[in-house]
């Protein structure tokens, strides 16, 4: 058997064959020559295959069953409802998954180790930058209500801390940091010369009118008064002035 090189030409036209590619036809070839070239190369090989998609297109080699954008994967789930839909978790195993969660307690140890770490100023700036987008979730609003996720004092509570030492020396301390608690509930100020009087700052962002009652008569309950300052109030000094002069003397009275 007599050996031979397969030249470059030749190597190219048995690659395409083996992937479908029919031979390009020169210009010059004649229509009959073309039909009779078609019909020998189906023959050896078959027909060309439509997209299986039924569009009668061709795809672009024999290799690929469909036209470029004709995939139907995934089109049959298309307006079906997802399997796990309507399905409730059964309580002994939401109570397994809770107690899985909740994890070992903290040792006092552990937990002065997260306070002095908190105190630490590269982890407050960090907290400070966070803040602001922490406003829109509802739980970690309500955390920052109440002083859990709150940097204290607060730039209201250090402004209004400033005009109470100026107008009042002596007479008001600041005990928003957690220091005192009443009724599980921390007050901003609280008089410090024997009378029960508390001062409370509100933001306006975070406090809504109604908040001032309630406020009010949870401390009543434990034989203080209380008095809330608005954030806008500190715009004008004199009528707040007049305002804390007015609950104090309604105290001595």
């Amino acid at each position: 058997m007599t050996s031979y090189e397969r030249t470059a030409e030749h190597r190219k036209r048995m690659s395409d064959r083996k992937r479908g590619i029919r031979p390009v036809m020169p210009e010059g070839w004649s229509n009959a020559i073309r039909t009779s070239m078609s019909a020998s190369w189906e023959r050896r090989i078959g027909p060309r295959p439509t997209c299986a998609c039924g569009c009668g297109q061709y795809p672009k080699t024999r290799a690929r069953k469909y036209v470029t954008g004709h995939v139907p994967w995934g089109k049959h789930l298309k307006g079906k409802v997802g399997w796990k839909k309507g399905l409730t978790t059964p309580e002994n195993v939401k109570a397994k998954i809770s107690s899985a969660l909740k994890g070992t307690k903290l040792t006092n140890q552990h937990k002065e180790n997260i306070t002095e770490a908190m105190r630490r100023p590269d982890v407050q700036k960090k907290l400070r930058c966070q803040k602001p987008s922490l406003r829109g979730n509802t739980h970690n609003r309500e955390a920052l209500r109440n002083g859990r996720m709150r940097i204290r004092p607060t730039s209201l509570e250090k402004n209004l801390m400033a005009l109470l030492d100026r107008w009042f020396p002596g007479e008001w301390m600041y005990v928003g940091d957690g220091r005192v608690a009443i009724g599980y509930k921390i007050p901003d100020f609280m008089n410090c010369n024997g009378k029960k009087a508390l001062i409370e700052a509100f933001g306006e962002y975070w406090h809504e009118p109604k908040d001032e009652g309630i406020r009010q008569e949870h401390f009543s309950k434990y034989g203080f008064s209380t008095l809330v300052v608005w954030g806008k109030e500190l715009g004008n000094e004199k009528r707040l002035k007049g305002k804390l002069q007015r609950f104090l003397s309604s105290l001595r009275g």
